[in-house]
């Protein structure tokens, strides 16, 4: 379950910074 959670933590991450540039 940790891999999924790191992978999806890694996505919003990536969606914030697209979305504050």
């Amino acid at each position: 379950c940790k891999y999924v959670n790191e992978k999806l933590a890694v996505k919003v991450e990536k969606l914030g910074k697209d979305s504050l540039v």
